[in-house]
């Protein structure tokens, strides 16, 4: 034990010996638990091991809940050297929680000046002062407000006036929350400053969203939309066209967001000339609740679906002339695009068509659909040949025996003529009629087939003296 004891105290005296910037090198490859057992070794260590730049997002390691369990120690831990740094914060606010309580820990969070996300999960924040709320948020970049959070209008009102103002909020998050309060001008001026808003289950009124897409379609500093709301087709189409094309990142859910004809017809249309959309999902909440949008123009589909980088169309129905059209826009593409069509029919689209869009897409769920496709095709194709390579077989054994048969009969008819007396064959141009009516296809092969004979000579002399008797009894026959 003891030897052990002084290796590590050998080890950390080492250690000690390097420089400031190697020992924070060497501690920026440790997790958060290996840096707090090395925080307890020495006051060096710990001075390294602690270091702000090291615990950036390290936060997360505290329970979320120990702020209404303990708020005492919650605000001691965010105190600490270590966390002076912190980049993120996910706060569930109850409503036990006092005055005091919050003041102290909104006090404390309005110190971190590297603060940039700051997300609010079921919490209670209506107890917070409106002042002091806005105050401690103005200065972060990503807000969010998640589902179950409580938060009053004056509250609302004060932070869309400081967002309409110009504070460093630019990605905002919210969801199931009534936004009507809020001053039509001042809602759009504060939506079109910042440069992601994602909204769920929001209620706003009419002259919101009118004010808004007004404001959008002129000039926005918005890139990022993700809007959801149930009914928008009191926006002039044109209006609400040149906004979502001033947008880079477009995302609407149909069951949510009706468009009519007229209002889709001219997105696509505006987006076909000239858009700033890189990426579009268009989806909905389920299968059965598909739309339709087959009466759009396929060349003017095509030409839109072109100029963006990801395109999500999971739910929506398109015509077969709408997905060739769009296939084949893409096989001519200089880049490759990431295109998501869902549940859309490719059953109609060719072979040769397929092969080449699948070169043009990046890899996801949609171009495995293809390339399954592509296979069911081309195992389609090779099952049609070896039915018909059966078929040409079939005919081919049948022609053979056709052949055998003929062959067989004209043997039998040959035996049946060499029986016959009397009877003798046409002869064939350049053979005798000797060798027609035997064995012997001439004479050379009569010849060869005696020399096995005892008295091959003899043999054959008097074989042929026998065939110059048949010859001649042949020639009398015929001047008969």
């Amino acid at each position: 034990v003891q030897i052990i004891c002084q290796m590590m105290s050998l080890c950390t005296k080492l250690l000690t010996c390097l420089p400031s910037e190697l020992l924070l090198k060497i501690c920026s490859h440790l997790n958060i638990q290996d840096l707090s057992s090395l925080s307890e070794t020495c006051a060096t260590l710990y001075r390294h091991a602690t270091d702000p730049t090291l615990w950036e997002h390290a936060f997360q390691v505290v329970p979320s809940d120990l702020i209404n369990e303990d708020p005492e120690l919650y605000i001691n831990i965010l105190k600490l050297r270590r966390f002076n740094r912190m980049r993120r914060v996910y706060l569930e606010i109850s409503p036990s929680l006092g005055e005091q309580q919050i003041s102290a820990l909104f006090g404390s969070l309005v110190k971190k000046r590297y603060l940039e996300e700051v997300i609010f999960g079921e919490s209670f924040l209506c107890a917070v002062p409106a002042d002091i709320l806005t105050g401690f948020l103005k200065e972060i970049s990503n807000v969010t407000f998640d589902f179950g959070t409580k938060i009053s209008n004056a509250q609302l009102k004060a932070l869309f006036k400081s967002i309409a103002d110009g504070n460093k909020i630019k990605s905002l998050y919210l969801e199931e929350l009534n936004l009507k309060g809020i001053e039509p001008k001042t809602f759009a001026t504060a939506v079109n400053k910042l440069t992601e808003l994602t909204s769920y289950y929001i209620v706003y009124n009419d002259e919101q969203i009118r004010t808004m897409f007004v404001e959008m379609a002129q000039s926005t500093s918005l890139k990022k939309l993700v809007f959801h709301h149930r009914n928008v087709d009191y926006v002039d189409p044109d209006i609400l066209a040149r906004a979502f094309n001033n947008l880079t990142d477009l995302t609407v859910n149909l069951s949510d967001l009706p468009f009519s004809n007229h209002q889709i017809s001219e997105m696509f249309r505006q987006m076909s000339l000239k858009t700033k959309l890189k990426k579009l999902e268009i989806l909905t909440y389920s299968y059965p609740d598909l739309w339709d949008f087959s009466f759009l123009s396929p060349n003017v589909l095509a030409k839109a679906v072109t100029k963006l980088h990801e395109v999500y169309m999971t739910d929506i129905v398109f015509s077969n002339s709408q997905i060739d059209y769009m296939f084949e826009a893409l096989a001519r593409n200089d880049r490759n695009v990431v295109l998501d069509l869902g549940h859309c029919d490719i059953s109609e689209v060719s072979l040769e068509l397929l092969e080449e869009v699948v070169e043009k897409l990046e890899p996801n769920s949609f171009v495995r659909k293809l390339k399954l496709r592509i296979l069911q095709l081309c195992e389609e194709s090779v099952n049609q040949l070896k039915c018909r390579l059966n078929e040409v077989d079939s005919e081919h054994r049948e022609v053979i025996e056709d052949i055998l048969n003929i062959r067989k009969e004209g043997k039998m008819m040959r035996f049946a003529a060499l029986k016959a007396k009397g009877f003798i064959f046409l002869p064939q141009p350049g053979v005798s009629k000797f060798y027609q009516k035997t064995k012997y296809s001439s004479r050379c092969s009569f010849l060869r087939y005696s020399r096995h004979l005892k008295h091959p000579t003899f043999w054959r002399t008097l074989k042929l003296k026998n065939h110059v008797r048949d010859c001649k009894e042949i020639r009398k026959r015929r001047i008969n």
